[in-house]
């Protein structure tokens, strides 16, 4: 059954991770000018090894996760979306931007788990969707593709292992991908010179980190699940997240950006601080099932109340929110967590 009417346009100013852009009505002649230039757009734009073509500027979006949310926001795109899937934390989010996303019709789709969801080819085309913002196991992309509904992925989803380590840069190539998706480039242009100025923000900053030297690994947690822990490397972005306050990341010999670990392997790294990252459930929830992790009372990181819960959002994949989880993984370990800050 199709879907009712798209969310209508947010107004106003947009402001994610102290990020703000104005959104402002273009004039009468643009406007006049916007269903043709929307009807003979020839959009192209890299996604994990595929050229991704659109012949109009997508007006029925569906988004996977957190995948694109926060770029749709900052640009003031979410009048393009109709629905999304799987579990997003709203949280991180004002709480107009949070009420938005919350009343988008939400489809269903296999179950993945960890609130992941994979969707049927026939329910994107029951509702008219031309592009899905999707990760490598969201939708069958050769399918959709054939059936004319364009689907992209951000690199930080990309199968394989990454060769390259991940930076806020990577938050300036996807907010220029989705100007250029989008027939915004002007606006993601301006955002950009904010995220940029951000950026050498957080470069003067880092030498006075008091977490500066400072040895940690982040994990993600999915509440009730004690068999699986996974940890980040540098193809994550909580590697210049790390960088930016002045720590290590224990692992940084793994390029890949998630990988499945033991808290033997945990313990043996010895981290000085702990982040749990999480996409579902509370923060006494992903605690809760941290502590049912066989050893994790032997971590010197938990007996010195450094470990952190943070919602996965913050970190990945490239986004605003990535350089606004810098201020919240600070804000959550200091000062409340001194031990952490003592040289």
């Amino acid at each position: 059954m199709r879907l009712g009417e798209k969310t209508s346009a947010l107004l106003g100013v947009f402001s994610i991770a102290g990020i703000v852009l104005t959104g402002c009505s273009a004039p009468e002649s643009a406007k006049d000018d916007a269903p043709a230039q929307a009807a003979g757009a020839d959009i192209e734009v890299e996604s994990c090894g595929r050229t991704v073509h659109l012949d109009h500027i997508p007006e029925r979006v569906v988004f996977q996760n957190n995948v694109g949310a926060s770029q749709l926001m900052d640009l003031g795109l979410m009048d393009k979306v109709v629905a999304r899937s799987g579990d997003i934390d709203t949280s991180v989010y004002a709480p107009d931007q949070a009420s938005l996303i919350d009343a988008l019709p939400r489809l269903e789709g296999t179950d993945l788990g960890s609130g992941h969801t994979k969707l049927a080819t026939e329910t994107l085309l029951d509702n008219d969707v031309d592009l899905v913002l999707s990760h490598h196991s969201g939708v069958d992309i050769d399918k959709a593709e054939e059936s004319g509904i364009a689907v992209y992925i951000p690199a930080a989803y990309c199968s394989g292992a990454k060769t390259k380590a991940a930076s806020f840069d990577d938050v300036k190539k996807e907010v220029s991908t989705f100007g250029t998706l989008f027939g915004v480039e002007d606006k993601a242009e301006a955002l950009n010179q904010k995220i940029t100025t951000r950026i050498e923000e957080l470069e003067k900053e880092e030498p006075q980190s008091p977490l500066r030297g400072k040895k940690a690994i982040a994990l993600f947690i999915t509440p009730g699940d004690t068999g699986t822990v996974w940890a980040y490397g540098t193809g994550a972005m909580i590697q210049p997240q790390f960088e930016a306050l002045g720590m290590k990341n224990l692992y940084d010999d793994r390029s890949e950006r998630v990988f499945e670990v033991s808290m033997e392997d945990v313990l043996a790294k010895d981290p000085d601080l702990v982040v749990l990252l999480h996409t579902a459930g509370t923060e006494e929830d992903v605690m809760t099932t941290f502590q049912q992790i066989r050893g994790y009372e032997a971590l010197r990181a938990y007996q010195n109340k450094a470990v952190a819960v943070m919602p996965y959002s913050l970190v990945d994949p490239p986004s605003s929110l990535s350089l606004q989880g810098v201020d919240t993984l600070k804000e959550k370990v200091l000062p409340s967590h001194p031990s952490v800050s003592r040289a």
